[in-house]
């Protein structure tokens, strides 16, 4: 592996240098995100103690160095999901995650789904299918579409059958159901 910095002489630097050998470290880290990397090995190649590094480098990115990286091969990892149908284990192996378990983990710690549900959900072949839905409706079907919700807006005889109650079950949907109604009237109102 490359060396990310050359130590310097004094293990307190002045910010501005600071700030461009952090700089030059992220650059580092997206280039190296698959390789072990280590808080004290880093540490060790700027020629910082390990506890000032890891203080350091939590105040110029604002995470951790481990949440850092973490983050970084997610992205990546995330990238792969949503191009590739590659198990899940070849993307967690291939962008720097040792263990699958801690792949699983993280995702789901940072995405809120886990890795299979989302390939599973943006998998290639929904995303070709997804993208017909994405297209705007023609002229013609717009105009059918406004010309049905117009039949569903019209008055009908069974609305008038059904007696205004105040204490009746059914008063929560009927209300439900003319708010619905009056929210589509103004949809087919703003878009004439």
């Amino acid at each position: 592996m490359t060396t990310f910095f050359v130590p310097a002489a004094h293990d307190r630097l002045p910010h501005q240098q600071r700030s461009a050998q952090f700089t030059q470290l992220a650059k580092e880290i997206q280039l190296h995100y698959q390789e072990p990397l280590s808080l004290g090995q880093l540490a060790d190649q700027v020629g910082y103690s390990k506890p000032y590094f890891s203080k350091s480098f939590k105040q110029h990115f604002g995470i951790g160095f481990y949440e850092y990286l973490t983050r970084e091969r997610l992205q990546h990892a995330l990238s792969e999901l949503n191009t590739s149908s590659a198990k899940i284990s070849t993307i967690a192996l291939a962008n720097g995650f040792t263990e699958i378990k801690s792949f699983n983990l993280a995702f789901k710690k940072h995405f809120g789904i886990t890795p299979s549900a989302y390939q599973a959900k943006f998998s290639p072949q929904l995303k070709t299918v997804d993208v017909r839905f994405q297209q705007a409706l023609s002229a013609e079907q717009t105009a059918a579409a406004k010309q049905e919700l117009r039949q569903l807006l019209a008055p009908s005889s069974r609305e008038a059958a059904v007696p205004a109650c105040d204490d009746c079950t059914f008063k929560q949907d009927g209300l439900r159901y003319h708010q619905l109604k009056a929210e589509l009237q103004k949809l087919l109102d703003d878009k004439k």
